[in-house]
């Protein structure tokens, strides 16, 4: 629920321009095969760090104030904004036709977890401690679950640029399949803030 709830802030934020969105390419491997590639956008990378602060104190308005009015949003939002992180340190989602995964941070990460840089982390089977990624993931309709740890090697996490590789081992929930599961990401700042458009601007 959180990935998708990072998804539909960051695509009301728009992208830049109609030029580059990135892309994620993904194969499966053993009982089931299949492959793809994203059409890329706003939607498949959630993090804090591509906002300025003014930015990302709109973007924690928009999540935690939801539903809210009055002192109940105000109260909402100024915890998220004390809170660390405030709203994703990163949420990465490849959305590549019959194939999708969502990666994100485990319970407790804070920004020093998840830097702003490239960094190697586990992808846990089960519950995800601070500093390591669980995977949502669903194939051909499907759900899988992750059944040994996979890895997530972020290579560039930087203003213009967030691109790497991901690999897993998963099995269908309530059925036998197991799979394999790789990726290649590589995707520019497409969000329409300040924040990406300077960095497009030096690059």
């Amino acid at each position: 629920m959180r990935a998708v709830l990072c998804a539909c802030v960051l695509a009301a934020a728009g992208p830049a321009s109609a030029g580059d969105l990135g892309a994620c390419t993904i194969a499966v491997e053993g009982a089931v095969t299949a492959s793809g590639k994203s059409n890329g956008g706003p939607h498949e990378v959630g993090t804090d760090y591509w906002y300025k602060p003014d930015e990302l104190e709109q973007a924690v308005k928009a999540l935690h104030a939801l539903g809210k009015t009055g002192p109940d949003a105000d109260k909402a939002v100024a915890a998220a904004m004390q809170a660390d992180p405030k709203n994703y340190a990163l949420v990465f989602n490849c959305l590549a036709g019959d194939v999708r995964v969502s990666l994100l941070p485990g319970h407790g990460s804070r920004y020093a977890d998840v830097p702003f840089g490239p960094k190697k982390y586990k992808v846990a089977k089960g519950s995800a401690g601070a500093g390591d990624f669980q995977a949502l993931m669903s194939v051909q309709g499907k759900s899988y679950r992750v059944s040994e740890p996979g890895e997530l090697d972020v290579t560039a996490f930087e203003p213009n640029r967030f691109a790497g590789t991901f690999q897993l081992k998963a099995k269908r929930i309530g059925g036998a399949e197991e799979i394999g599961v790789k990726g290649t990401f590589d995707y520019p700042c497409t969000l329409a803030t300040k924040f990406c458009q300077e960095a497009r601007a030096k690059k």
